[in-house]
């Protein structure tokens, strides 16, 4: 009887103890997933950062050749010199549409607009993109507001 007793005493406990390690896997891997969807979010981020960046790569080495749009004693982009990368063309809406610097604020993109506009490229606008995609600069406002 003893024996009996001492042994639905241990497989009770047994029991509990393995349901116990059970939740606790169950918890732990809960809260694995949602590190790893944190950390997914961090690296989108990143990424987004990095994509900006990458463009405004130093000048090859080798020979190649350039047009130069003006030469002004009392005009100076520094400012801009971060977000600035080379001038791209890009196909959209069946036209070709050359594309100048990456801001992520707004604001030192309007500035960077007026200051084209004084070089005389008076149809210069700011655009925006969303993810890759060329959009309104309403609409990638309203995308900013959401992240």
């Amino acid at each position: 009887l003893m024996v009996s007793l001492a042994f639905n005493v241990y497989f009770m406990w047994f029991e509990g103890n393995e349901r116990d390690k059970l939740i606790q896997y169950v918890s732990l891997q809960k809260k694995n997933k949602d590190e790893q969807d944190s950390l997914k979010q961090v690296i989108v981020g990143l990424q987004n950062q990095l994509s900006i960046l990458l463009p405004q790569t130093k000048t090859p080495p080798g020979v190649f050749f350039e047009v130069q749009i003006g030469a002004f004693e009392n005009f100076n982009l520094d400012e801009y010199e971060a977000e600035l990368s080379e001038m791209r063309q890009e196909k959209h809406d069946k036209k070709n549409k050359f594309l100048l610097g990456r801001f992520a604020e707004l604001n030192k993109a309007l500035r960077f607009e007026n200051d084209i506009k004084r070089l005389g490229l008076s149809g210069a606008f700011i655009v925006g993109r969303i993810d890759g995609q060329l959009t309104s600069k309403e609409e990638a406002i309203k995308a900013q507001k959401l992240r």
